[in-house]
């Protein structure tokens, strides 16, 4: 936390295992996680890094995990279908807009958005699954507390030195 903190590659890259896995296609190793945090992407990977501590960490085989919920199952449910609320009782709104009736109060809860997804829109229409907030029901949520399932997550294991990282990426 503190080297993302002061935004210090050296590090950051220090924390890792040698081949530290960073895509799905091939991407790893320290020398590549130092050549994007410094490149044309640097500014969205720091913010990725930033944004998990507050997310949480869970344990799953001995490895730790941030977010937390990455290393939760979904069930049958398809990742890429889903947004997770990430947050306690925030409103699900009858409109898109601050000030609208609420219809229901969410807490990190999965949500189906509807409608496609527009990450510069203020809201998102959304609807949360059955049993949720008493029965199937749509309203809108605030983009900024919505996150997706398999976004960046940091997978760490320890080691005899401590707790290295192995994997920082996102998708499936």
């Amino acid at each position: 936390a503190e080297a993302v903190a002061r935004r210090d590659a050296a590090a950051l890259v220090a924390l890792a295992e040698p081949e530290v896995e960073l895509d799905f296609g091939g991407g790893m190793g320290r020398d590549e996680l130092r050549q994007r945090l410094a490149g044309e992407r640097g500014e969205e990977l720091w913010r990725a890094l930033a944004a998990l501590p507050p997310l949480g960490c869970a344990v799953q085989g001995g490895e730790l995990v941030l977010p937390w919920f990455f290393a939760q199952d979904l069930g049958s449910d398809d990742a890429y279908d889903l947004l997770l609320v990430t947050g306690a009782d925030l409103p699900l709104r009858a409109e898109p807009r601050d000030g609208a009736a609420e219809i229901a109060r969410v807490s990190w809860t999965l949500v189906e958005p509807l409608g496609g997804y527009d990450a510069e829109a203020k809201f998102q229409k959304v609807r949360l699954q059955d049993g949720q907030a008493g029965g199937e029901l749509a309203g809108f949520v605030e983009t900024a507390r919505l996150r997706s399932p398999i976004d960046y997550r940091l997978v760490a294991a320890r080691d005899g030195d401590g707790w290295r990282i192995t994997a920082f990426i996102a998708g499936d």
